[in-house]
């Protein structure tokens, strides 16, 4: 597959999955990969009989490997260049976009305000979900390609150095 036809592939994907979400998302949000922490990837709401396109989105150089995720109408999501991105869910528009060093194909987690993803190098970062301003950052010896999970007070997460 050569990489236009992934990267229309993962925006289009990304496309569908918001607008198959849209409408449910009000008083649900999906914070988590797969939804929550038991990753159940089970939704309250119903989809509507059929989809539509509500709005698309193109990186500039970059494609979509990971999977978004939605709190109060946004769409936060990474992609494989480094740029994590904020985007308005009804209309699709960017809220805010922060470049890093490294791509991202670990969903982000959401909770309290912050955002939690690791990178390709190791680097496991938590941002501002208001602003996209880095906060703190904590280095693993190895890619990082989960998104993290919370309990209690404590942020989760793995990476191929084999340690959480």
């Amino acid at each position: 597959m050569t990489m236009r036809m992934f990267c229309s592939t993962s925006v289009l994907t990304l496309c569908l999955l918001t607008a198959a979400l849209a409408g449910r998302l009000s008083a649900d949000d999906w914070p988590l990969y797969r939804g929550d922490a038991r990753s159940s990837g089970v939704a309250s709401g119903t989809l509507p009989a059929e989809l539509d396109v509500a709005w698309t989105f193109k990186v500039e150089k970059g494609a979509f490997e990971a999977t978004p995720i939605i709190v109060d109408g946004v769409v936060y999501i990474g992609d494989l260049d480094g740029e994590l991105y904020a985007l308005k869910l009804a209309d699709g528009k960017q809220l805010w976009k922060t470049e890093t060093d490294s791509g991202f194909i670990a969903a982000p987690a959401y909770r309290d305000g912050k955002l939690f993803v690791g990178d390709f190098d190791g680097l496991f970062r938590c941002f501002d979900a208001k602003t996209g301003k880095q906060l703190w950052s904590f280095e693993t010896m190895a890619e990082i390609d989960s998104s993290a999970n919370f309990y209690k007070g404590n942020v989760l997460v793995g990476s191929q150095d084999a340690t959480l």
